[in-house]
C-alpha cells in the first residue's frame, strides 16, 4: 500500500500496489506513508480512500440514531437499522426547522411503524432547569441583599446607642437629662428588637431561648435555599418550595416594619433630641 497525492480532489488516497514490483523498497514505504499521513494531515487534508467502493463498519448502521433536530435526522435516518431505537428532541420538529431541513410535512408519524421512536421534549425540558437554576440562585440573593440591609440598621442602632449610654454615664446625677437619655434609648432598642431578639444581642446563641427576629431568621433561611447553615442541609441545587418563598415574604414585612420604625428615629426622634439637648450633651449620631 502506498500514498498518492491526487491535488484536483484536494486531498490523498491509499492505493493498492504489488509488492512483487517494489521488493526491496516495500518496508520503507509503509514507514513513508505513515509519515506522509501524518504530515497531510497537518495540513488539513484528511480524506483517505483505502477501497473503490465504500467499507462499512460497526458504526455504519447503528442500533441507535439521537436528532437534536429534523436535519440530523434527515441526514442520518436511511443508516439505522430496522426496527432501531430513534430519539429526537420533540421540541425541534416545528414547522420552521422542518422546513429548513427539506421537509414538506412532520416524518415522526411514519418513523413511528419503523423504529423505536422516542420524543424527547429536550428544550422544554432544558428552559425549565435553566428556570429552576434562576429561582434558585434569585432567591439566596434577595435573603442577602435583606441580611445586608438589617446589619446596616442594627450596626447604626449599636452605634446610637453606645453614644446614649456613654452619655448616661456621664451625667449619672442629672436626673431630668438621664430621663431624656434613657427615653431616646428606649426608642432605639425598640427598633433593635425588632431585627434581633434580646438574647441575639448578647451573644451568638446556641440554643432556642426565644423567637428569632427578622436577623436570625433570614440567616437560617438563607442556609434553607442556599449551601446549608449548621444543622440545615440546604437546598442551593432546587427551586426554593412554596414554604420558603411565604416565609421570605413574612420576614421581609418586618424588615419593612422595622425600616420605617428606624427611619421615623433616625430622621425625627434623633434629631429633636439633639435640638432639645444642645450645649448639654454631644449630638447623637447614627455613625461613629
Amino acid at each position: 500500500m502506498y500514498y498518492s497525492e491526487q491535488p484536483a480532489g484536494g486531498g490523498y488516497t491509499v492505493s493498492p500496489t504489488l509488492e512483487a514490483k517494489k521488493p526491496a523498497v516495500a518496508a520503507k514505504t509503509v514507514g513513508r506513508s505513515c509519515a506522509r499521513h501524518r504530515a497531510l494531515t497537518s495540513r488539513g487534508l484528511k480524506r483517505a480512500a483505502v477501497a473503490d467502493r465504500t467499507l462499512a463498519g460497526p458504526a455504519d448502521q447503528p442500533d441507535v440514531l439521537v436528532a437534536l433536530n429534523p436535519a440530523a435526522l434527515r441526514a442520518n435516518i436511511r443508516d439505522v437499522r430496522p426496527s432501531g431505537m430513534v430519539i429526537v428532541n420533540s421540541d425541534a420538529f416545528n414547522t420552521k426547522s422542518l422546513k429548513l431541513a427539506g421537509y414538506d410535512h412532520d416524518p415522526l408519524p411514519a418513523l413511528r411503524s419503523r423504529y423505536q421512536l422516542v420524543e424527547i421534549p429536550l428544550t422544554r425540558l432544558n428552559r425549565d432547569a435553566l428556570a429552576d437554576l434562576a429561582a434558585a440562585t434569585a432567591m439566596p440573593v434577595r435573603v442577602r441583599d435583606d441580611m445586608n440591609a438589617a446589619v446596616d440598621m442594627i450596626n447604626r442602632l449599636e452605634v446610637m446607642r453606645k453614644q446614649l449610654q456613654d452619655q448616661e454615664a456621664a451625667h449619672a446625677k442629672d436626673t431630668k437629662l438621664l430621663r431624656s437619655l434613657a427615653a431616646l434609648d428606649a426608642t432605639a432598642l425598640d427598633v433593635e428588637l425588632r431585627l434581633l431578639s434580646r438574647t441575639d444581642l448578647h451573644s451568638d446563641d446556641k440554643w432556642y431561648v426565644e423567637p428569632y427576629k427578622v436577623y436570625m431568621n433570614l440567616i437560617w433561611l438563607s442556609g434553607e435555599v442556599g449551601s446549608g447553615a449548621g444543622d440545615v442541609a440546604g437546598g442551593a441545587d432546587y427551586r426554593p418550595t412554596d414554604a420558603s418563598a411565604a416565609v421570605l415574604t413574612q420576614i421581609e414585612g418586618d424588615l419593612a416594619a422595622a425600616k420605617v420604625a428606624f427611619t421615623t428615629l433616625v430622621d425625627k426622634d434623633v434629631p429633636a433630641f439633639n435640638k432639645a439637648m444642645k450645649g448639654k450633651v454631644p449630638a447623637i449620631a447614627d455613625k461613629e
